[in-house]
């Protein structure tokens, strides 16, 4: 918790786990269950009033997060009343700022996924990806963590914002900079510099000179680090921008103490702190407090430090700051370890350890169980003491074993060397032993053998040739054979992808044209059209809408996998709670046409696959199922268990297929569409990714029907590894 990069502290990601994720989400539910919302209620707020609401949610989401997040759910309630997606994508977005800066990162992406999945804005958009980056960052998923900046610069460069292009350089520059590539780092954060210092915007420019500052305190050089922080400073002293004064002040403060000079770093820190507690910075209070009493440790004054500790950890403890809890039980336990008060030292060494273990803290969980065999063998407990030292010699063979690896393989490699010259050795001193018998025969065998050894040189030389040759021609044709198979795969890929852009183009200029006919006639004809008309016209803009949407959102999963994006990650995952996703996700679809869908897959059904693909396929075909369906049917989802897989059937009464329309189902690269019940259209593309899907998971699929009798696919997925 020591130094801070754009409002946030610089540490390493810690990932909460799924019981702190269920938890977060099960309160959230609940809330919005009971209504607990403020005394005026979300149902009366106009939209302007909400859109209030949720900016004074964002602005708390740094100085109260904690506060800023019930506002933000506050407007969710509202928001669903009236059914702005784009509204709803800024509430979660908030609602996700305010949970990484209280350091709940599994909460925050949940909240970012939801933002990201509702229409949106091009602003908005921004927003949330930029969230998603950060979020990846704080995981350690630097690559996505690029992925996602690489898009917001793209999309500034596109429109030619200055100032989101500044914005997503410095994030660049700050992932870089975890990655260790300090060269790109350092680039990225002067082009943000430009780019801020040209259109005059100090306040950010600020920040990206506190970034500098960072990488030179890496760099081991504090004088020029020292020179950044003084520089952001008199900005933030000329805006009056406390926030970002408080992270300089803090930052400059550990310069100064990685200099040597004490006092100095005393009164940054100290002025950090005042800025913090009049703004009610919770999270920058706790890491001043910390900062502090490591001076006055260093200083030799452990009843300041001590009482500094404690302040941290009591802040951390009322915010929810895991990692901060975690990080002063452990510095507390440290300083009474110190001072041989072993008995304050155990209770907090154990807290620390808890929060490691849940937390996967290596380095905290090595430290503790290294203080906690010292402490138990100084107060006599010497079970307790060897239980923890074995602790820590089993997890430092499990941290080093990798390490280990290499250094046995080069310790390999020089025995099979030294095995090898000793083996010479031997040889050399045998050949030297016979090489007199060996010259005698060699003078006798000569003259009579010449002859003989020239002409066997000769045939072997023409066989050699001769096998060259063939080898060679072999190898030709296996070439020419690849050669022809890859062009037969590439004119293959061109004609698939030929053909998907054709219908694409068809089907989603037809939709939109017609769409663009119906808001066309409200608009002009809106006070003529009687009720049942403009209900007619809804339903149809509804219906156009829907299947538009669909097609887009295959279109773009089909991009990303073409792309080679989506990475087939099994793990065990329970099916009933998908299916119930999905369905719920069609319900309206479904509900259009009177059909019911029945979901009879019993719960702790658990099978061997990538949780998001198998989302994409059940979402595919029950699509169909209702595409297929005529009105009043029905669609029902069941499982069978085998001993090593679950047999999961989509049957619906809908109008069935002919062998011939089964066959194209499962030709390979084929768009394969019909028309459905209320003609429905499509590219045939949901099919394609569920071919595709089903294949990277071992899922074996099987299709039986009859026309006017509906369709049964059968999905034949592995339970195990």
């Amino acid at each position: 918790m020591e130094r801070m990069h754009i409002a946030r502290v610089k540490q390493k990601s810690r990932h909460y786990g799924f019981k702190t994720f269920i938890i977060c989400n099960v309160f959230f539910f609940l809330w919005l269950v009971s209504g607990a919302v403020s005394t005026a209620g979300p149902q009366d707020r106009t939209l302007e009033g909400l859109v209030e609401l949720i900016e004074n949610a964002f602005d708390l989401s740094v100085k109260n997060p904690q506060q800023g997040k019930i506002l933000a759910l506050e407007a969710v309630a509202g928001i669903k009343m009236i059914k702005n997606d784009t509204l709803l994508s800024k509430a979660y977005h908030t609602i996700g700022n305010c949970y990484i800066n209280i350091g709940q990162n599994d909460s925050a992406m949940f909240f970012a996924k939801l933002a990201l999945s509702l229409k949106k804005s091009t602003d908005t958009r921004f927003d949330v990806q930029n969230l998603l980056g950060r979020l990846h960052h704080e995981f350690q998923s630097y690559d996505s963590a690029l992925y996602y900046f690489g898009i917001n610069l793209h999309d500034a460069e596109e429109i030619q914002s200055e100032e989101w292009k500044a914005a997503t350089h410095n994030n660049l520059g700050m992932v870089y900079d975890s990655k260790g590539d300090l060269r790109k780092s350092y680039d990225h954060y002067v082009e943000a510099l430009k780019l801020y210092e040209s259109s005059s915007n100090l306040k950010n420019a600020a920040i990206v000179l506190n970034n500098l500052g960072i990488i030179n305190q890496g760099l081991g050089d504090y004088d020029k680090s020292a020179g950044y922080f003084k520089r952001a400073v008199e900005i933030n002293k000329e805006l009056n921008a406390l926030v970002d004064l408080s992270m300089n002040y803090s930052n400059l403060g550990i310069t100064y103490k990685e200099l040597g000079r004490l006092d100095e770093a005393l009164e940054m820190y100290k002025a950090s702190l005042k800025i913090a507690v009049e703004n009610n910075l919770a999270r920058d209070q706790a890491r001043i407090h910390l900062n502090l009493g490591n001076i006055f440790k260093i200083k030799g004054n452990m009843e300041m430090a001590e009482l500094s500790y404690k302040e941290s950890l009591k802040i951390c403890e009322e915010n929810e700051i895991l990692f901060g809890v975690m990080l002063n039980n452990y510095t507390l336990g440290a300083l009474y370890k110190d001072l041989k008060h072993y008995v304050k030292a155990e209770p907090h060494f154990q807290n620390a350890l808890k929060i490691a273990l849940m937390s996967g803290h290596q380095n905290t969980m090595l430290d503790s169980y290294r203080s906690l065999s010292l402490v138990y063998e100084k107060l006599g407990k010497t079970d307790k003491a060897l239980e923890f030292s074995r602790k820590l010699m089993r997890l430092n063979d499990s941290i080093s074993e990798i390490n280990h690896k290499q250094y046995v393989m080069d310790l390999q490699t020089r025995y099979e060397t030294e095995r090898k010259e000793l083996e010479n050795i031997s040889l050399k001193l045998e050949n030297e032993n016979k090489s007199k018998t060996i010259r005698l025969q060699l003078y006798i065998t000569i003259f009579g053998g010449l002859t003989i050894v020239l002409l066997t040189l000769m045939v072997i030389m023409i066989l050699k040739s001769r096998q060259k040759i063939r080898k060679n021609n072999e190898r030709l044709s296996l070439l020419n054979y690849k050669y022809q198979q890859q062009n037969l795969i590439l004119e293959e890929t061109n004609s698939t992808k030929d053909k998907l852009f054709s219908l694409i183009a068809h089907d989603l200029r037809s939709p939109f044209s017609s769409m663009l006919g119906f808001l066309q006639l409200l608009s002009e004809d809106f006070d003529s059209m009687s009720e049942q008309e403009k209900k007619k016209v809804l339903d149809s803009l509804f219906k156009q809408s829907s299947n538009t949407y669909s097609l887009i959102e295959n279109l773009m999963t089909w991009a990303m996998n073409q792309r080679g994006q989506l990475q087939c990650e099994p793990g065990y995952h329970e099916l009933a709670g998908i299916v119930a996703q999905e369905v719920e996700f069609l319900r309206s679809r479904a509900e259009s046409k009177s059909i019911h869908i029945e979901n009879a897959i019993p719960e702790g059904r658990s099978a061997f696959v990538d949780k998001d693909m198998v989302r994409v396929i059940f979402r595919n075909l029950i699509n169909n199922a209702i595409k297929f369906t005529g009105e009043h049917g029905t669609i029902t989802i069941d499982c069978v268990t085998q001993l090593d897989e679950l047999q999961v059937s989509i049957t619906d009464t809908g109008r069935g297929m002919t062998p011939e329309e089964i066959q194209m189902v499962f030709h390979n690269n084929t768009f394969y569409s019909s028309q459905g019940t209320k003609d429905e259209k499509g590219t045939g593309l949901g099919l394609l990714i569920v071919k595709d899907f089903a294949e990277k998971n071992n899922i074996r699929m099987e299709v039986s029907s009859r026309p006017g009798e509906g369709s049964v696919f059968t999905l034949h997925i592995p339970v195990h590894e």
